[in-house]
């Protein structure tokens, strides 16, 4: 299967949540592009993982002209960081899913999850292969540079320390 991460979206998003969930993902995109981020340097691409992203507005885009808004990229391709582009759309009540292989572009993947949950908690179900020990490290990063309020998904499962 691989490290996956699951949304499924039980309602549109409202163009106002919509556009502050996507306002602090383009935050947090500036602040990493191109940075060394808990300890792995972070290039996000395209959804091809062919063209690296200069600017935030790179990372929305409409499914097609006069339909809907949504959050997509993928990892640095050329260097083999890439895996499945990250979707997310505000009006696509579906079930959506993407496998990032634990690579460096999960980080924006998991932020934006999270923002997510915290801006339009009533739109998505997010869970994961990954627990609450593989999240709390971006979950502290965003507390620190992004919001305080930001929480974890319900449906990430509590992560279990060894001895």
């Amino acid at each position: 299967m691989g490290y996956t991460h699951y949304f499924k979206q039980n309602k549109p998003v409202a163009d106002q949540q919509w556009t502050l969930l996507t306002a602090q993902v383009a935050n947090v995109f500036l602040l990493i592009q191109n940075r060394d981020v808990l300890g792995q340097e972070i290039v996000i691409c395209d959804s091809t993982g062919t063209t690296v992203l200069r600017k935030c507005d790179e990372l929305f885009r409409r499914t097609a002209p006069g339909s809907q808004n949504c959050i997509s990229f993928n990892g640095h391709g050329l260097l083999d960081l890439d895996h499945e582009s990250f979707l997310l759309c505000q009006h696509a009540q579906r079930d959506w899913f993407c496998k990032t292989a634990a690579k460096p572009y999960d980080f924006l993947v998991v932020a934006t999850l999270i923002l997510a949950n915290t801006y339009c908690s009533d739109c998505y179900e997010i869970s994961s292969d990954g627990d609450e020990l593989d999240w709390l490290p971006v979950l502290q990063w965003l507390k620190e540079h992004i919001d305080a309020r930001c929480s974890l998904p319900l449906r990430i499962e509590p992560g279990v320390s060894l001895p």
